[in-house]
């Protein structure tokens, strides 16, 4: 297979992370996601100009800027924690530049971290995004991530929050803006392992494409 990018964004408890695992495996490449990406800046030593403490939610909306409340009669709210990036434009500069890093050495999928925003000008990228209903979601976060505590509702609505706050302060654009991306999948039509295949599938058919403009 020639050089391949996979990024993936998702909603909380789409299965995204899991979509990407799966399509890295059929297609032999390596998944990243915040954790990785993480652990890689901590090997080179370059976590200590923004990491604090090795856990706590990057997803934490009132870390990027998020001050609302869920809708009412949703009864649920983030712990708050100590802040799990102490500088926030030092981070997003670094992961960036690592993701970056790890789009030129070889094909691999990424998951979250922008990095359909960071690789947006990379001539083998296929930007995907997860979605999935509330109730698909709801029983994923309650069965797999045993969230077991507060409204699931409220959960997914802060947490998506979130995302979409940190998405918006690196890119200045909406997370949930379609024309960000290649390809929108529903997880809870579709399956984890349908949404992979599709991936798979998208990826060789971009291939074939580029492949044949290339040669005109």
């Amino acid at each position: 297979m020639e050089h391949a990018i996979v990024t993936i964004s998702r909603e909380y408890g789409s299965g995204g992370s899991r979509i990407g695992q799966l399509a890295g495996e059929i297609l032999g490449i390596p998944c990243y996601g915040r954790n990785q990406i993480d652990q890689l800046a901590h090997r080179r030593g370059l976590d200590r100009e923004y990491i604090s403490q090795w856990q706590e939610h990057a997803s934490d909306p009132f870390i990027w800027g998020v001050r609302e409340l869920p809708p009412q009669g949703q009864g649920w709210l983030p712990k708050r924690q100590p802040a799990y990036y102490t500088n926030e434009e030092k981070m997003i500069q670094i992961q960036s530049r690592l993701i970056q890093e790890l789009a030129q050495g070889g094909s691999c999928v990424f998951v979250g971290r922008c990095a359909g925003y960071v690789l947006r000008d990379h001539p083998r990228c296929l930007r995907v995004r997860v979605v999935s209903g509330e109730n698909s979601r709801g029983l994923r976060i309650y069965n797999e991530y045993q969230e077991r505590t507060g409204s699931l509702a409220a959960k997914m609505w802060t947490v998506d929050q979130g995302r979409a706050a940190y998405y918006r302060r690196v890119t200045g654009q909406l997370w949930d803006d379609v024309r960000n991306y290649h390809l929108v999948l529903d997880s809870g039509e579709l399956s984890l392992e349908g949404c992979a295949q599709m991936i798979v599938s998208a990826v060789q058919i971009l291939s074939a494409e580029r492949y044949s403009r290339s040669s005109e």
